[in-house]
């Protein structure tokens, strides 16, 4: 099912999780090669991912992969913010970023897990140790 969105909030904790930019995250993408992905990656690091034309990639330091995290981005017609708290109640600004208004369509996916940087259905060549995660929830914000 389509639906429009202007952002979503997730709750992670990233764990023994070993992965990078494919650590344990929330992404959504659009019909066109838009997506937007939030995640905790294994270096401390809260990573965000815009996808598209615009392509960025941003880290952002301070997150402890014991802790539980909540990570949420938000957006309007061009613009948008990512944001962490360590409560659910008080946010940290971390990224202002632009996306030319493609984030305004029908979202047609949400991703949640072990979601790449790119948001496609691979697996990393390298397994790695074993690791575990918990996302304790997603929860889209409409328009």
């Amino acid at each position: 099912m389509k639906v429009k969105v202007k952002g979503f909030v997730a709750k992670i904790r990233q764990g023994t999780d070993g992965g990078m930019s494919w650590g344990p995250a929330a992404m959504l993408r659009w019909s066109d090669t838009s997506g937007l992905r939030i995640g905790t990656r294994s270096d401390g690091n809260v990573q965000g991912d815009i996808l598209g034309l615009l392509g960025q990639q941003r880290l952002f330091p301070g997150c402890d992969g014991g802790r539980w995290v909540w990570l949420r981005a938000r957006w309007l017609d061009r613009r948008g913010i990512m944001e962490r708290s360590d409560d659910g109640v008080n946010y940290e600004h971390l990224w202002t970023f632009d996306h030319g208004g493609a984030f305004n369509g029908e979202a047609a996916e949400l991703l949640v897990g072990k979601v790449p940087y790119n948001g496609q259905p691979k697996d990393h060549t390298d397994a790695g140790s074993t690791g575990e995660s918990d996302i304790a929830f997603v929860e889209l914000y409409g328009r």
